[in-house]
């Protein structure tokens, strides 16, 4: 049974993941904070008509698209909180019979809207959202639930692939996920995370390769001397390797032959794992910010990094590259800069 280090310590609100030397449990080499951050920075970047471009040249690809992916993903997930209570408003707005989906147990459903009522607790009063299920026979009524703030994230918006949920109370049974991502993002909730698919990152690379990295790859986390083990596609969600749940933040696109994108890669990050990935596709992702990662040892390093810097001299400095120079690891080299959209 795998031990673990003492000198174990949290980074960016979430606990460092942990590798295995087949008796130890180790935190993964300090280099992939430099990925962390940066794939936070391009998920953080926010701006109408202008794009972030972070660049870094690397001894080797490994690791490094993955652990800017799990980066953009963080973020994404630390977002989640400090909108939740906007989110809370925003329900509370919609219309009187605006279609909803709320887990359920094991299951999703859909619900609708019936309005805000007010509760009464001693002296305080509280805001509830009231939602109510169809009941699958007619002469039953429907069924009422009254959500409070901070369960708000059981609800979500139906996207496009789940128009066919049922109308009724008997909802859809959906797969479990993983309990590593719970206990990874400990504070930060993560159930309205796992209720609605979006695409946060979009990694440009060699699917066998990343395969490896995000699900093959056995890794664990320490949470109140609790030992979780799990995978990077259990936080992650990539679309390609987690069929069976249908939730997604993440899918993995071939280097070659991408000629149309889907709707759902708008406010993507694309991280490009690699020269030819880059080379091939930027085209297609022209209007996202960019985490351009390239292999010194790829036999079109050269010609890729003369692209990037055609990009860079038609683009601005960025500040946030300042905060991630003292991360950046021996032999990478690494810049960030902005341009139009």
């Amino acid at each position: 049974m795998n031990e673990i280090r003492a000198d174990v310590t949290p980074q960016f609100g979430f606990p460092t993941l942990l590798c295995s030397n087949g008796k130890v449990w180790e935190p993964v080499p300090s280099w992939t904070d430099f990925y962390l951050r940066l794939g936070c920075i391009a998920s953080q970047f926010r701006s109408n008509d202008r794009r972030l471009v972070i660049t870094a040249a690397t001894p080797t690809r490994s690791f490094a698209a993955s652990f800017a992916a799990l980066g953009v993903i963080q973020a994404s997930l630390a977002a989640e909180q400090v909108q939740a209570e906007d989110y809370f408003e925003t329900l509370c707005s919609l219309e009187k019979g605006t279609p909803l989906m709320m887990k359920a147990g094991k299951s999703i459903v859909r619900v609708f809207v019936e309005g805000t009522v007010e509760q009464k607790y001693g002296n305080k009063t509280e805001k509830l959202l009231k939602v109510y299920r169809s009941a699958k026979k007619k002469m039953v009524g429907p069924t009422y639930v009254a959500i409070a703030r901070g369960s708000a994230n059981v609800l979500a918006r139906i996207a496009g692939d789940q128009t066919r949920l049922s109308n009724f109370s008997v909802g859809r049974k959906v797969a479990g996920h993983s309990r590593f991502i719970s206990e990874y993002a400990g504070d930060h909730d993560s159930s309205h995370f796992l209720m609605s698919p979006k695409l946060d990152c979009a990694i440009v690379g060699i699917g066998t390769m990343l395969r490896r990295e995000i699900y093959d790859l056995r890794l664990a986390c320490k949470r109140d001397e609790k030992i979780s083990e799990g995978s990077l596609n259990d936080i992650l969600l990539v679309k390609k390797f987690s069929v069976a749940t249908g939730i997604y933040h993440a899918d993995v696109f071939k280097p070659i032959g991408l000629s149309r994108l889907p709707a759902e890669t708008t406010d993507a990050v694309v991280i490009f794992d690699g020269a030819n990935a880059f080379l091939n596709c930027r085209n297609n992702f022209l209007s996202k910010s960019w985490v351009v990662l390239l292999d010194r040892t790829e036999p079109n390093f050269e010609l890729a990094a003369q692209t990037v810097n055609q990009e860079r001299a038609r683009g601005d400095g960025c500040s946030n590259i300042d905060d991630l120079k003292k991360l950046v690891p021996p032999g990478v080299e690494a810049s960030a800069f902005e341009v139009n959209r």
